[in-house]
């Protein structure tokens, strides 16, 4: 939650002192997911903030994320827990639509990556994952800096799991629905050519 709460801060500090004008070539976004999990059940992405560098038809992406949990049981002295992180770098192209082209339809591919530490029933697992997940969303303009989207995936990775001298390797993919909504808003200004 403190995470969270200065990510919050950082964000509406942003909104309050941007610059003026109306052509931007970085989008930042973070995952509103969180703000809204108390009111609607929308699962979770492991990414919490999203970096875009704009382009005419297509925009480079960059997404990252920590999630950290733990659980300590005083009966026994026994702690459960983990720390994972996220991050994934991509391309994708869109196409605009509707009034004023206020709604926009993107699609393309991310390479993934991710590696987990955890401790449970104190024994160590490590997990480093990686691979390509093709991408397709739906992004709604509110404002030339205010937008709102969501996406869904197919991840497809490699995982190599390490549990005190056992290693296990495997290959997975799933269906990553669209149940995050993202906020991102335009901040700089494109440089003049």
């Amino acid at each position: 939650m403190k995470q969270f709460s200065v990510i919050l801060f950082l964000f509406c500090n942003t909104l309050i002192f941007a610059q003026n004008g109306t052509d931007f070539n970085r989008e930042y976004s973070v995952n509103a997911g969180a703000m809204l999990n108390g009111l609607l059940d929308l699962g979770g992405s492991p990414y919490q903030l999203a970096i875009r560098k704009l382009g005419e038809k297509t925009n480079k992406r960059l997404g990252f994320g920590v999630n950290l949990n733990g659980r300590f049981t005083t009966s026994n002295d026994d702690f459960d827990g983990g720390l994972a992180g996220n991050f994934r770098i991509g391309k994708e192209r869109f196409d605009d639509f509707g009034k004023k082209s206020q709604w926009r339809f993107f699609y393309g591919g991310d390479f993934i990556s991710g590696l987990q530490f955890q401790t449970v029933l104190e024994r160590s697992v490590v997990t480093v994952r990686g691979g390509f997940a093709p991408i397709a969303g739906l992004r709604y303009k509110i404002n030339d800096r205010l937008v709102l989207y969501t996406e869904l995936s197919y991840p497809i990775q490699l995982s190599v799991q390490s549990t005190e001298g056992n290693t296990v390797i495997s290959l997975n993919s799933s269906f990553s629905a669209p149940r995050t909504i993202w906020v991102g808003y335009n901040l700089f200004k494109a440089k003049s050519e």
